[in-house]
């Protein structure tokens, strides 16, 4: 059977998504989650699918911040972010109690919408970028190779390569630590602008390649100056619950980057202000709005 097929698409209730994001709602039927895939290759910038997960009580956004060659190995890497609250964790700890593996359907949802980025980054590179021809290779990769591990561990395993992500905790083998999600924008950023690269922690699966976080991690390249720097360790020394203010991380761009690497990371940053002012927006009319402005008009072709 397809894995399409082991995800059922949920309606949900005319112009209101669900906003009480617990498992059930007041008549006892199940809330679905609403997953948006960001897909730079589509014309509306957002695919929505609707899912019941089991252990999931945010609505998320998975997209992608960095792609590369690993240069020791030769094998491609991409940094995917998994967004506002993404409750990894929390499945990780409901199997724990339960005694048992997240579910294959959460599993396979991870996949489908990681493949789903990666194919999007692939598409986004040109043709004579090493990285691109690489990561054109992962998507063929089936989304029973999406693990979620019981140490809150992502995998992403490919023929070509591997996508880990584990929170600094769980790195040095602490299993339920600080969340892994209180790290992510912090550190990706920092990844994204230094172009450090994964490497294999002591400790981790063998062959599995881990994004360093605190616990080993080499420090920023000599060519990124301080201020960068200074603001994610700050975030990381804080154990911050929120993203840096937009401000704060703009006025470090514009320090510590080049001209190229600025408007990158300044195209990534708008993006989230962007994605911040949608989420704030009534979920019908907005979604009414783009329709009708993409509706052809009669008559046309």
């Amino acid at each position: 059977m397809s894995n399409l097929r082991l995800l059922r698409a949920l309606p949900t209730r005319q112009g209101r998504p669900p906003t009480h994001l617990g498992e059930y709602d007041e008549n006892g039927r199940k809330i679905p989650c609403v997953v948006r895939t960001f897909d730079r290759s589509s014309l509306g910038g957002w695919a929505e699918q609707r899912h019941a997960w089991t252990g999931i009580r945010h609505s998320n956004m998975i997209s992608i911040l960095d792609s590369g060659i690993d240069t020791s190995s030769g094998r491609p890497f991409v940094a995917i972010e998994l967004r506002q609250g993404l409750a990894l964790d929390a499945v990780v700890a409901r199997g724990a109690r339960l005694g048992r593996w997240p579910s294959r359907e959460s599993t396979v949802l991870v996949g489908i919408s990681a493949l789903s980025a990666i194919a999007a980054l692939a598409a986004r590179l040109g043709s004579d970028d090493e990285a691109g021809r690489a990561l054109r290779q992962t998507t063929s990769v089936a989304p029973d190779a999406i693990h979620i591990g019981f140490d809150g561990s992502v995998r992403l395993m490919a023929t070509t390569g591997a996508l880990s992500y584990l929170s600094p905790e769980q790195a040095r083998g602490e299993r339920f630590g600080v969340p892994a999600y209180v790290y992510q924008t912090a550190v990706l950023l920092f990844e994204l602008l230094t172009r450090n690269h994964p490497t294999v922690l002591p400790g981790a699966s063998q062959g599995i390649q881990v994004f360093e976080r605190i616990a080993k991690r080499d420090g920023p390249r000599p060519d990124i100056a301080s201020p960068l720097a200074e603001v994610i360790e700050r975030s990381l020394r804080n154990k911050v619950t929120e993203r840096p203010p937009l401000a704060e991380l703009l006025a470090a761009l514009k320090s510590s980057c080049s001209p190229r690497r600025l408007d990158s990371g300044q195209a990534e940053l708008a993006e989230l202000a962007r994605e911040a002012a949608r989420k704030s927006r009534p979920f019908g009319r907005a979604s009414q709005g783009r329709a009708g402005r993409e509706r052809p008009k009669a008559g046309g072709r």
